[in-house]
């Protein structure tokens, strides 16, 4: 760590000194290397993204048919890539966003009929599930059981959640009493989602847990806070966010399978948490007044504490943790918005993630538990290729 970032630490108080001593530890170490791989599309397609990663290594996506038109796609563990192709007689696009440990993929589509949220199976056979019409939607996940969620926005009765079961029943998630909007950020493994609502007591938006009947329950605030916002949830329903006064730094919160909430440390004035993992560790980047940004990890129960960046970038990112505490994300050369990107081993070391040849950006943001990491890479001939790197 250099002498300028760590004064800059020292400044901040508890938590920059918590920072400092985690991370003194980790300097001039380095995590192992990886392999990259370039996720193979058919004949005359150009141009993928890979979205999510499972824990078998299954892949879900989306790549450009030669007719030009988005097409959702699934690559198995080999790398061999599937087609999942449109809704029948529908025509429009399909797009590929999660995938569940069974295979199953959730997306979204365009028919002459609207935006539809769509399903396909592991056998890649398309479900398309009820969405209100007359606005466009974003899939947000979907669990090993198969049930699905989603926002809608822009339809006439406004931004509202939606969770699907395993039978393709809708439940719309509910505002809060008096509130116009809803809007899901995550699911836990039992089906209760986590997100976003206004309502008629407050000027603030405030952070929400659904029950399984769609029924709204605000998360409290810190006291003297304002607002809340809610980014992820794991599978033990412990939920992560932030908590914002009307003035003062941001503070990273969790809350609960009963609600409580707990504070986690302020940041230096504003941040964000990306993930959460099964036991509890978290992973997310703050920001300072005329500072770098910064990515940190949260150990359970543990103090804030920076994650370690090579020496010729000042700023950083987290995007996802596993189950074993790798992490990725990307760093930043001073005064540049193009990075690149890295992984953490779970004893904090960093190492880059290597590039595509030819390749002008790359950018990595899932980790699954075997070490696969996935993202993509630009090129001025393909444009974005999906790719995945192997670490172990």
């Amino acid at each position: 760590m250099s002498t300028s970032t760590r004064s800059w630490l020292v400044r901040c108080g508890r938590i920059a000194s918590a920072v400092v001593l985690s991370s003194a530890s980790l300097v001039g170490t380095a995590a192992a290397a990886a392999d990259v791989e370039v996720l193979s599309l058919p004949p005359g397609w150009r141009s993928g993204t890979a979205e999510a990663i499972n824990e078998r290594g299954v892949v879900a996506g989306t790549a450009v048919a030669p007719e030009g038109m988005f097409h959702a796609v699934r690559w198995d563990r080999a790398g061999r890539v599937t087609d999942l192709g449109l809704v029948p007689g529908g025509g429009g696009y399909t797009r590929g966003y999660a995938i569940n440990n069974a295979g199953v993929v959730l997306g979204d589509a365009y028919t002459g009929n609207g935006y539809h949220a769509v399903r396909w199976d592991s056998a890649g056979r398309i479900e398309v599930l009820s969405t209100p019409q007359g606005g466009w939607v974003q899939p947000v996940a979907i669990t090993d059981s198969g049930i699905a969620t989603a926002t809608v926005y822009g339809t006439t009765a406004g931004t509202r959640g939606l969770v699907w079961d395993r039978a393709g029943r809708t439940t719309v998630l509910a505002p809060l009493p008096g509130g116009t909007y809803s809007e899901v950020r995550a699911i836990s493994a039992d089906g209760a989602a986590v997100g976003l609502s206004n309502s008629s007591g407050s000027y603030y938006t405030q952070a929400v847990r659904w029950d399984r009947q769609g029924r709204p329950s605000a998360y409290p605030v810190l006291p003297g806070h304002v607002t809340a916002s809610v980014q992820a949830v794991n599978e033990a329903g412990t939920a992560i966010g932030v908590s914002v006064p009307a003035e003062g730094p941001w503070h990273a919160v969790s809350w609960d399978r009963s609600g409580t909430i707990t504070d986690l440390g302020a940041f230096h004035t504003t941040g964000d948490l990306s993930a959460i993992n099964r036991s509890g560790t978290i992973v997310g980047a703050f920001t300072g007044l005329d500072e770098p940004r910064r990515a940190f990890v949260i150990a359970r129960a543990g103090a804030m504490a920076l994650l370690t960046i090579p020496s010729d970038t000042a700023s950083s990112s987290a995007a996802d943790v596993n189950d074993r505490g790798e992490v990725v994300g990307g760093v930043y050369a001073s005064g540049s918005y193009t990075g690149r990107p890295v992984w953490w081993d779970r004893r904090g070391r960093v190492a880059d993630l290597p590039a595509l040849p030819g390749s002008e950006y790359a950018a990595a943001h899932r980790i699954n538990n075997g070490g696969s990491i996935i993202g993509y890479a630009t090129t001025t001939l393909d444009g974005y290729q999906a790719v995945v790197w192997h670490t172990r």
